[in-house]
């Protein structure tokens, strides 16, 4: 159980961290090293501050709530029985694995509706042109 604990405590933080560092990159010019990196991303420097931004923001909120409950868990494990703790800490993983796939679900999907939108433009002048 004492495991289970110490691996969301790895996780929560190292979102936190993670979240911190994207949300740095949103400021920055796109890099090899560091930030949100796909092809959607990467495909311009506003679509790399925004990705950045975006996916660092629900990090921050997801490795945030990860700590603070694994603290709240850590109060009360000593009140429940171990396997309900168990379930706890499990449950707890799997809600900040959830929120980071969330998170790289709806950044991509905002990058998607981005770039769509662009096209979208470039096809209204053009057809106004013509």
């Amino acid at each position: 159980m004492e495991t289970m604990m110490i691996v969301n405590i790895v996780i929560s933080l190292t979102l936190l961290l993670g979240g911190a560092l994207m949300t740095a990159q949103g400021k920055k010019q796109i890099n090899p090293v560091v930030g949100y990196r796909t092809k959607r991303s990467m495909s311009s420097n506003e679509a790399w501050m925004l990705a950045n931004k975006k996916c660092g923001i629900f990090w921050l909120a997801d490795g945030g709530a990860g700590f603070l409950l694994t603290a709240v868990s850590y109060m009360l494990m000593f009140s429940l029985p171990d396997t309900a703790s168990l379930v706890l800490q499990i449950l707890m993983l799997a809600l900040m694995t959830a929120g980071a796939v969330f998170s790289i679900i709806k950044t991509e999907k905002m990058l998607k509706d981005r770039e769509n939108s662009a096209e979208a433009k470039k096809e209204k002048m053009f057809k106004d042109l013509v």
